[in-house]
């Protein structure tokens, strides 16, 4: 509980935050003039989509809190402190959980919020067309569970990103691996991803 503590209840997983939020509005900013005729389903789109930098940098934000917490703390020394007081599997235990958490709200809260804020302020607009993707559909038949999947599925990249960051920060000593290599794999698997579409 203490992990989880330090990996929410702190100045990066607040920066964390700040830098998904303000990635969110990049996309939408011009639209929100005209968000009474758009809609608030459009709008949380334009938060979330290509249309901004959010997905580009979401491997990064999540690593942001906590992943590189294990090679920071076995650079100071401080996790041979910790490890005589607790068996290794519960620290290994604790770590895991409370960074994958932290990868994962740090992208979820700031799009809770983008929908709350949105689908209060502005109306739903139906959509006369479907999008792309396993869930384009809802985009039209049910928007409010379109934008509930997407804040689900950004929780979990959020806390995979994090994971692999995590891995990294195992493996290398410079913590700052562990906030970089994430974006190098997501790169990688998006253009593997993209050459198998035809």
């Amino acid at each position: 509980m203490e992990e989880i503590k330090r990996a929410i209840v702190s100045i990066p997983f607040l920066i964390g935050l700040l830098v998904c939020t303000m990635a969110g509005l990049t996309g939408v900013i011009y639209d929100l003039p005209y968000g009474e005729g758009s809609g608030a389903n459009y709008l949380f789109r334009c938060f979330h989509s290509l249309i901004s930098i959010l997905p580009l940098l979401a491997p990064v934000i999540a690593t942001i809190p906590f992943a590189n917490s294990y090679a920071s703390e076995r650079n100071s020394g401080f996790s041979k402190f910790i490890m005589q007081r607790l068996p290794v599997s519960s620290y290994k235990a604790a770590k895991l959980i409370s960074n994958a958490l932290a990868g994962g709200l740090v992208l979820a809260i700031p799009l809770t919020g983008a929908f709350l804020w949105f689908t209060i302020k502005y109306p739903i607009v139906p959509k006369p067309y479907t999008i792309s993707g396993a869930f384009g559909e809802l985009f039209t038949t049910n928007p409010i569970a379109y934008m509930w999947i997407l804040i689900g599925l950004s929780f979990l990249f959020g806390a995979t990103f994090a994971t692999i960051g995590l891995a990294f920060s195992v493996l290398f000593s410079n913590q700052f691996f562990a906030n970089i290599l994430p974006l190098v794999v997501y790169i990688d698997s998006a253009e593997k991803v993209s050459q198998k579409v035809p």
